[in-house]
């Protein structure tokens, strides 16, 4: 059984891309926005559950928010496959 422990430090950006009436594609970048931490630290994990199937988890240790009450953090659940 394949197991990963790990840390994640990161930098919070947020992106919005769509298209305009013309059909172009537009890219916008929030670098400060909604009052979100600038900088991400998490813990991170992988679980096998077979050849080509893990079980992922995140969990983020800074808050989401700045000057937040309550305090909430992010933590995320899912499944990974390898295609090859």
């Amino acid at each position: 059984m394949l197991q990963h422990k790990g840390k994640t430090l990161g930098r919070n950006v947020h992106k919005l891309k769509y298209r305009d009436e013309d059909g172009r594609r537009k890219k916008i970048k929030y670098k400060d926005h909604l009052n979100v931490n600038q900088f991400i630290v998490g813990l991170s994990g992988y679980l096998s559950l077979g050849p080509d199937f893990y079980l992922y988890s995140k969990y983020e240790l800074t808050p989401v928010f700045r000057n937040q009450s309550p305090q909430s953090n992010h933590f995320a659940v899912g499944l990974r496959m390898n295609f090859d």
